[in-house]
């Protein structure tokens, strides 16, 4: 081979390009992105268009389906969900993988703006949903001070430090209380003095105002003239003039209301260990670095500690440690592997040097991947180091071929140039062929559609770009290496003749040269002399450093070598013996071919049969050391009843003794979570940290025996999802199931039946549905007659009740640079009894109007929420495993569904885990038939036969039957990498299968 040929004879230019490829990969290691998973582009949109005060019915048939409607002919589009809640619609637009996003959000705004929606609509809000959006960090904030202090410290230190760090997005405070000026209102006063609120709004309006005057001249200057109206203290409002009597006097807002600086209404609580505390939720900006950024984030904590000693900063979630465990591992695996790569070689070659070149032929093959890593823009994740890892053993497997054969010529008395040149080129077009075939096995991989293709895809080019570097670095740096003799001989004599030549051709004199290019010839000589002392140096430093080595390993191993001598010759023993056994069994096998077919064939069926009952499942899971408790109390109840429940439940974590810590958001903490569909008033969630992973079965056993004792209580346990399933957005459910149709009575009749049935298969857990008793609301019904009567319009007295409950937010207060909302509305007694307030009276042109006379009222129960996909109303029911696989409880689950009863148009689904397995399965088949046929092709070019790479397609699914039995005998699953182990497995078996029958091949020409 040419290139070979070339790297024997230029052994500098080969040692000076690989060093350059060296020091380019620490470059381009140091600036790679480390991350937990690829680069995804999810293929997800969320439309939340709000409609406040109007129940789940009006906003799906006013609001969700005229969206839905819109948004269904967008390219790409393939799968709309909804969720039509009390005053909030939820659009989820799916779209296929590897739709550009940024099209997809213009095309659905062109859309969204097409829409004929009610007037007090909000505009529709779009937002891309961004698994690795998630928080990278979640932290809780406490001190002595009050709840208000510490979130205004968090707001106005915290919040900004860690905003500034390159790298963060955003970092949100949950959970607290914030700060109100609430101005009271007495409705017998305001009816007796004719005002509304909307009329106290306005005037605290028009009076807390700052107004710019334009300027005036005064001799030769300008001056501006700003008139200053905002209030400087709370207690200004109360001398505020709302209007005037008709005997002159003043109507001001403290005859008429109370004025409050007090706190808003809470919606949420952050808690850790039953303490109550504000929540930081801490963001990176898209692309960025989660390991560094997360450093310094630590590193300003730190700081912001140091400078306030009073803070009680605690990590409670922290992203960048699950990716240094991952990468941890994955970094162990490669090092293991090299290892046992090193000593396999030590031991069957029971040659130094050999396996010395190979360990130096290995990391260069690693850090050069490292560099078209930098330039294809991936990252340092689970998924390409996943590659590294699973490519470990290949990328040594041409190494080791080119290796034998030089080593096989070094024997037979061949000179080391002529052996290395011999020796490669006799293997080299097998490597290159198995190497072929092994990228063509991993490059389809590529074409896999869905979640698995997207995740699987950095794994298969880093495993493509690490063999054809190990495959250029075999056949240019591995025989240049081997063709050279290292000058080990440490004898005095030796070295100093050594030395003494050198010193000899250093000084030797130029040969003669005519006299008028003397200045020239010297020039010249002079740089030579000085380049060639320089190589001198250097090669007595390397020689002197290897002799080191040497000598060290020399005195190192003394002890060792008759152990390492035993161990060679009991290895050559049994070596012997196998290959002998070997030998004997290969003669019979091939004088009995029809029964060895047979047997194989039998041996295949059985491994089949055994891997058809294999547990399936999408991804393993990890060993868990924290779960999370998803809660849901009546709907009736009020945020603090919610919170005395969650209580008595942390009080119960914390006194087993085996829990470190416990984090609670009880409601809405944070602004993000007011558009999820699943976080109310009465939900919470909590984070359960233990202090060992074997404590988290039994004490979820144990907190589910507990919770019994509330049936009233709807609750989810679930373990430390994956990384995979937890940042890539998969339901907190692991089965879940769709029921379609169209009436609500029905479906809801549906998954109550559906419910009942599956928490009688074993091993299912936590089985609820999404269809929750709806809260009880009172409809408040206009009396047209009366308003006709009157001629008042439903919009004025309809604003006038929503006044007086809700409030008006009629400006804010300034202080500090700081802005609070000023609210006004009924007085807390008047406004909690819709009795009290329906016997109030209206004002109307100088009179009262019983609001009794103009409105009537009924107590009513509707849903929740309706949710639908692709414009069809559906329900889900969702349940946890509880010691089995999802593959398992799959049969068992259709048998019940098939029990029930289904009216015409109804059906059930599956959805979730089990939707997404079986969709990366079909592509995962269809990606090793396309692998299958590439190989084909490639080996049919190498052999220039049809024959002999049909043998080898053939002895394909021999390969699979240790792979299958190995996971019955460890008791693993059949899931997603293990079937990406099983490709791997498939290029391993080609490459030996190619080797041999080269070889067999030769050695049929040469006559045997």
């Amino acid at each position: 081979m040419k290139i070979t040929k070339i790297s024997i004879q230029r052994p500098v230019t080969v040692t000076m390009f690989f060093l350059a490829i060296l020091l380019l990969g620490v470059v381009s290691l140091r600036q790679l992105s480390v991350d937990l998973l690829p680069n995804i582009n999810y293929p997800r949109l969320s439309v939340i268009t709000q409609y406040p005060g109007v129940a789940p019915q009006e906003v799906e048939t006013l609001v969700t389906r005229p969206l839905e409607a819109s948004v269904s002919r967008i390219p790409g589009l393939r799968r709309v969900e909804s969720i039509s809640q009390e005053g909030l619609s939820i659009l989820s637009l799916e779209f296929s993988w590897g739709t550009d996003m940024d099209f997809a959000l213009l095309h659905t705004r062109e859309k969204l703006d097409n829409v004929l929606l009610p007037e007090d609509v909000d505009e529709p809000t779009i937002i891309p949903l961004d698994p690795q959006s998630r928080p990278i960090l979640i932290l809780s904030v406490s001190a002595p001070e009050s709840l208000l202090e510490i979130k205004e410290l968090c707001e106005e230190l915290i919040k900004p430090r860690l905003e500034q760090i390159e790298g963060v997005g955003s970092a949100e405070i949950a959970g607290g209380v914030e700060r109100e000026i609430q101005v009271e209102v007495h409705p017998e006063l305001m009816a007796l003095y004719q005002l509304t609120i909307d009329e106290i709004a306005q005037k605290i309006d028009s009076f807390n105002r700052n107004l710019q005057g334009g300027t005036i001249r005064k001799g030769r200057f300008k001056y501006a003239i700003r008139v200053v109206g905002e209030f400087e203290e709370v207690k200004e409002l109360n001398s505020i003039v709302l209007k005037a009597t008709t005997q002159r006097g003043m109507v001001r807002l403290k005859d008429v209301a109370t004025v409050k600086d007090s706190i808003k209404e809470r919606e949420g609580i952050t808690r850790l260990n039953g303490e109550e505390s504000i929540g930081v939720l801490v963001r990176k900006e898209s692309g960025a670095n989660t390991v560094k950024v997360t450093q310094v984030v630590h590193r300003v904590l730190d700081e912001i500690r140091q400078e306030n000693p009073e803070l009680n900063i605690f990590v409670v979630y922290e992203q960048a440690r699950y990716i240094r465990n991952a990468i941890s591992s994955v970094v162990k695996s490669i090092l293991f592997g090299a290892l046992l790569a090193f000593l396999v070689l030590l031991i069957f070659l029971q040659d130094v040097k050999t396996p010395v070149i190979i360990a130096t032929v290995f990391p260069i093959s690693v850090i050069a991947t490292f560099n078209i890593l930098y330039f294809q823009n991936i990252t340092l994740n689970i998924m390409s180091l996943g590659g590294l890892a699973l490519g470990i053993g290949m990328l040594v497997d041409n190494s080791i071929v080119v290796s034998e054969s030089i080593f096989r010529h070094k024997i037979l008395g061949k000179p080391g140039i002529k052996a290395a040149y011999e020796g490669t080129r006799e293997v080299g077009m097998a490597v290159t062929a198995s190497t072929l075939t092994t990228v063509s096995v991993f490059l389809p991989i590529i074409y896999i559609h869905g979640l698995a293709g997207q995740l699987f895809k950095d794994q298969a080019l880093t495993v493509t770009f690490s063999l054809l570097a190990s495959l250029f670095v075999s056949l240019t740096l591995l025989p240049m290496l081997a063709s050279r003799e290292l000058p080990l001989d440490l004898s005095h004599e030796v070295s100093h003749q050594r030395m003494k030549d050198h010193w000899q051709k250093l000084i030797s004199q130029p040969s003669w040269k005519p006299v008028y290019l003397l200045p020239f010839t010297l020039v010249i000589w002079l740089g030579q002399k000085a380049l060639r002392l320089v190589y001198l140096l250097l090669d007595f430093i390397l020689s002197l450093f290897t002799q080191l080595i040497v000598l060290g390993s020399n005195y190192l191993f003394r002890p060792l070598k008759p152990v390492i001598h035993g161990l060679f010759q009991g290895y050559n023993r049994l070596y012997s013996y196998f290959a002998d056994w070997y030998h004997r069994f290969l003669v019979v096998a091939l004088q009995r071919k029809g029964r060895v077919l047979v047997i194989s064939f039998l041996i295949l069926a059985i491994t089949a049969m055994v891997g058809a009952f294999l547990p399936r499942e999408l991804l393993p899971k990890p060993e868990a050391q924290s779960f999370e408790i998803n809660l849901e109390t009546p709907v009736d109840y009020s945020l603090e009843q919610t919170a005395q429940v969650v209580g008595l439940i942390e009080n119960w974590l914390i006194s087993s003794g085996k829990v470190k810590d416990v984090f609670s958001q009880i409601g809405v903490v944070s602004g993000m979570e007011a558009y999820n569909p699943e976080v109310s008033l009465n939900t919470s969630r909590l984070y359960v940290e233990l202090k060992h992973p074997r404590d988290v079965d039994p004490v979820l056993e144990n907190l589910r025996q507990w919770l019994e004792r509330w049936p009233e209580l709807r609750y989810s346990l679930v373990k430390e999802q994956s990384t995979l399933a937890q940042f890539l957005a998969f339901s907190t459910a692991e089965v879940g199931l769709k029921i379609k149709g169209d009436d609500l009575r029905i479906l809801g009749n549906l998954a109550q039946q559906l419910t009942t049935q599956l928490k009688e298969i074993p091993g299912i857990a936590d089985v609820r549905t999404n269809l929750r008793q709806g809260k009880p609301v009172y409809l408040v019904r206009i009396k047209s007659q009366a308003l006709e009567k009157y001629q008042i319009s439903p919009a004025v007295v309809s604003s006038y009740l929503v006044n007086a409950i809700r409030g008006r937010i009629a400006s804010q207060f300034n202080e500090l640079d700081k802005k609070y909302d000023i609210r006004v509305r009924w007085d807390e007694k008047q406004r909690e009894d819709l009795d009290k307030i329906l016997n109030s009276s209206y004002p109307y042109q100088g009179t009262a109007i019983p609001l009794r006379d103009l409105v009537s009222y009924e107590l009513v129960e509707g849903p929740q929420e309706i949710r639908r996909e692709n414009q069809q109303r559906e329900v889900l029911v969702t349940a946890n495993l509880e010691g089995r696989k999802i593959s398992q409880v799959i049969p068992e689950i259709r048998n019940k569904m098939a029990e029930l009863d289904l009216p015409p148009k109804y059906r059930i689904e599956f959805g979730g885990e089990q939707e997404e397995m079986t969709r990366s399965f079909r592509s995962l088949i269809f990606a090793l038939s396309l692998a299958a046929l590439l190989v084909y092709m490639i080996m049919a070019a190498q052999f220039e036969s049809l024959i002999h790479p049909l043998i080898i397609i053939l002895a394909l699914p021999m390969g699979l039957v240790g792979a299958v039995w190995a996971l019955l005998i460890t008791g693993q699953t059949l899931n997603v990498i293990s079937v990406i182990g099983m490709v791997v497995l498939a290029g391993i078996v080609v490459n030996d299968a190619i080797v041999k029958i080269d070889y067999t091949n030769q050695l049929r020409r040469q006559g045997l």
